[in-house]
């Protein structure tokens, strides 16, 4: 019975001094995280963007933001000549203002075209 005992406290004892020892190979392996399945390699992470890019904007080289007298036409926005043109022409879009100064631009800017409105 002693023998068997001693026996006993020995095994125990060696499987007690491997549990502390980190040196064996199966804690080599890389244990899965909740975010990592285990047998996928992690997926690279883009580098981060130092700002937000901001979606391209259109381009408007035409514009005019006319006063008149108690009134203003608002910022007008066109990507053409002859958007421009025909917007200096319309009354309602220009808040029925300016029309001195908006009959002047359109002589001086759209060329070729009538002042119909």
């Amino acid at each position: 019975m002693k023998k068997i005992l001693m026996t006993l406290t020995l095994v125990f004892l060696s499987a007690c001094a491997n549990d502390s020892n980190e040196t064996t190979d199966h804690a080599m392996v890389p244990q899965p995280t909740p975010t990592q399945p285990q047998g996928y390699p992690q997926q690279p992470q883009p580098y981060p963007q130092p700002y937000p890019q901001p979606a391209p904007q259109p381009q408007y080289p035409y514009y005019y933001n006319l006063p008149g007298n108690n009134c203003n036409t608002g910022m007008q926005r066109y990507q053409t000549r002859a958007q421009y043109c025909a917007g200096l022409r319309n009354d309602y879009l220009n808040n029925h203002c300016a029309l001195p100064t908006r009959y002047q631009y359109f002589r001086e800017y759209c060329h070729g075209s009538r002042w119909q409105r």
